[in-house]
């Protein structure tokens, strides 16, 4: 399928990505709920970028990273935000990195290549 500036996959597997990224959201609101809004630690923009592109780490760990980037200020514009959907997908994180191109889109940052290649990427190599 492929992405629409509306937020929205097109083609047969549409329901899919779209509920695993509205469980990524959920996941995400839960994460920051958690937090209270708290600032990051001291992890750095690499630190938490690591924890995306891990491959073994947990879908909460990875929300929690993205946290860390937003509230770390990481995540202010398209530069942000793409670097972070790159990192989801080399992690084999489909549903953030479908999250998280949506945010930039509701946000009205225009998407980098990179990061619709790589959140296309994750989709289909996930098969969803």
């Amino acid at each position: 399928g492929s992405f629409s500036r509306s937020g929205s996959f097109a083609g047969h597997s549409a329901e899919r990505a779209s509920a695993g990224a509205a469980a990524a959201m959920a996941l995400l609101a839960l994460v920051r709920r958690a937090r209270g809004g708290a600032a990051a630690e001291s992890a750095t923009q690499a630190d938490l970028l690591k924890v995306l592109r891990r491959k073994r780490a947990a879908l909460e760990e990875a929300a929690e990273a993205v946290e860390g980037l937003r509230s770390g200020g990481f995540l202010g514009g398209a530069r942000g935000y793409s670097s972070a959907v790159v990192a989801c997908d080399k992690g084999n994180k489909w549903e953030l990195s479908c999250c998280l191109l949506d945010e930039m889109v509701t946000q009205g940052l225009k998407p980098t290549a990179a990061a619709f290649n790589a959140a296309l990427g994750s989709c289909e190599r996930s098969d969803k």
